[in-house]
């Protein structure tokens, strides 16, 4: 037994073999040094059953007393085995923990590696949109130097907008930092199950090869005492015989010596069958340690790959984001650069209305005057009744100078909103206090084929939010399965949902609680998702399914679903197998 245990330490310091190898030489090994110590106990038994039969009553008990002993020897030394064999395996187990440990934390390490570089390109995009919005802003400055106060304020608006800007820039990294914790902690869980399910399954392998190793001992025990209470009494037989008749005893002890090798033989025979049948189940769980090992790692795997899908959903959520940001800008831009036209043109109604009081005032003069004048020559008797040239037209200059002001609000509104690129047509000018209203209308042609544009682009990244917010809910829908929570799953259904033919919405449910609560783990896996969004409130997806619960597995189901947008939320109105 020292010699087989030092072979097992030299194995182990110079060859540093994979743990379900390692594991199977120990387990041949033992078992094999479990049959030398039978081989050698049985031995050990037949030297006695022939001491017995030889011996006297009194050297009897001597012998026994030696078997005893020698069966105490030999269960120490099993007792001695067995802890160092869990102690190699103990040891292999940690060894094979720890190497699993260190390639997630390189795994990890990667992730990290990846996501800093892509908050990095991220930053950097940010800072060159920062700056380039800074150079159109300053060339905006050049352009505009005669609206030197409404540009300033125009400058402390962006100002604020980019501060705004920064601190959604600020919020969406810290959301992608959540979502990126949030998915490195999942991978850690999956990992944390896998290690337990592993440690578990040793475990379990371990304490069978202890029972089925007890048994075998308690098994050798019994037919040791077997053979020693048949020994006894066939000795009481053969004193009794003795004393009768000395002549049978040589023929009685070549029976009992005939007996006694066929009863050998039988043991050696049940000896060797127990040895296969040991070697067999050692095997056997070899395997079922290997396959769960590698089942360990095709879930982390495809956990992995779960959460770089997940971070590439995010990146493009965030680059959807961003452009609906950067559309938004532009827009309050334009709305910025019409306010300002609104506030020209609300001037430019107050400096014509002024003009016009002033122009009342006059003529009110002018009236007055030709009263007086009118009297005078009434005084003087003049013959000539009723006014000048100059007076009857006079009271036209106010009205010439009114058309000309309009004339040139037309052109300077025009020509204005050329400048700032506004693409609004007429615009009513507000009064001011209590004077008259006066509306402007200057119409420059709106182009059909921007309106189209916009219309397009508005059209594509609405369906781009409805697609996204039902790639969401698809996603939230499979974690929900996943984790086996049904309260969440079913609230993914809609209330009209197709159920199957004669069965209720109440049964419905409860058959899919009943097949969530009778697996204690389930697995869900989406490929090949196809969103189809025609517009309005219905969608249909389309994917690959690979699930997986406990033993069971179903890889390659063609499902689709019917979705319809209620009240702002996407339901489950319809599932069923597609047949492609």
């Amino acid at each position: 037994m020292s010699r087989m245990l030092d072979q097992l330490k030299s194995i182990d310091d110079k060859n540093q073999l994979d743990t379900p190898k390692r594991v199977e030489q120990e387990r041949r090994l033992q078992a094999e040094e479990l049959a030398e110590q039978a081989h050698f106990h049985k031995a050990a038994v037949e030297q006695i059953q022939d001491e017995q039969l030889n011996l006297r009553a009194a050297e009897r008990a001597e012998q026994e007393r030696l078997q005893e002993a020698a069966l105490k020897e030999a269960h120490h030394r099993a007792q001695r085995t067995e802890e160092r064999a869990a102690q190699l395996t103990e040891e292999l187990r940690l060894e094979a923990l720890a190497r699993e440990r260190t390639q997630l934390e390189l795994v990890e390490q990667e992730e990290l590696a990846a996501s800093i570089e892509a908050e990095r390109q991220l930053s950097a995009q940010i800072e060159a949109r920062i700056e380039q919005e800074k150079l159109e802003h300053e060339q905006a400055a050049k352009r505009a130097v005669h609206e030197e106060e409404l540009r300033l304020a125009a400058a402390e608006r962006e100002e604020q907008e980019r501060r705004l800007q920064t601190e959604e820039h600020a919020t969406q990294a810290r959301l992608h930092e959540a979502a990126i914790k949030d998915a490195r902690h999942r991978a850690a869980e999956e990992t944390r199950r896998a290690e337990e399910y592993v440690a578990k399954l040793a475990e379990e392998v371990r304490l069978a090869s202890l029972a089925h190793e007890r048994a075998q001992l308690e098994q050798a025990e019994q037919e040791a005492l077997a053979v020693r209470i048949e020994a006894e009494r066939q000795l009481s037989a053969q004193i009794e015989a003795r004393i009768k008749q000395e002549k049978l005893e040589s023929e009685q002890a070549a029976k009992r010596a005939a007996h006694e090798e066929e009863l050998r033989l039988a043991a050696a025979e049940r000896a060797e069958q127990e040895r296969r049948l040991q070697t067999e189940e050692q095997a056997t769980q070899a395997r079922l340690h290997d396959a769960a090992i590698k089942e360990a790692h095709h879930r982390a795997a495809e956990e992995t790959r779960r959460a770089e899908e997940y971070a590439a959903q995010f990146a493009e959520e965030v680059r959807l984001a961003a452009l609906a940001h950067e559309r938004a800008q532009l827009e309050q831009a334009e709305q910025e650069a019409l306010a300002s036209r609104i506030e020209a043109e609300h001037q430019l109604s107050a400096q014509i209305e002024a003009r016009i009081e002033q122009e009342k005032l006059e003529r009110e003069l002018t009236t007055k005057r030709a009263a007086q004048n009118e009297e005078l020559r009434q005084g003087k008797r003049v013959t000539f009744i009723g006014p000048s040239f100059t007076d009857t037209v006079r009271p036209y200059f106010g009205f010439l100078a009114l058309v000309l002001l309009v004339i040139g609000a037309g052109f300077f509104m025009a020509t204005g909103s050329r400048f700032f690129g506004n693409k609004s047509g007429a615009l009513p000018v507000q009064p001011s206090g209590n004077t008259a209203s006066i509306g402007v209308a200057v119409a420059p042609p709106v182009p059909m084929k921007q309106a189209t544009v916009d219309q397009a682009d508005l059209a594509i990244r609405q369906q781009q939010r409805a697609q996204a917010e039902i790639r969401r809910m698809v996603m939230q829908w499979v974690e929900a399965w996943s984790r086996r929570d049904a309260a969440a799953y079913l609230s993914f259904y809609a209330a009209d949902f197709n159920l199957p033919e004669g069965m209720q919405r109440v049964d419905w449910e409860a058959q899919r609680q009943s097949r969530l609560r009778k697996y204690r783990s389930i697995e869900v896996t989406l490929k090949n998702l196809k969103i189809s969004y025609p517009g309005g409130d219905t969608a249909n997806v389309r994917f690959t399914q690979d699930f997986q619960a406990d033993s069971y597995t179903e890889n390659g189901t063609q499902k689709e679903l019917r979705l319809k947008n209620i009240q702002g939320s996407w339901f489950i109105v319809s599932e069923k197998n597609s047949p492609d």
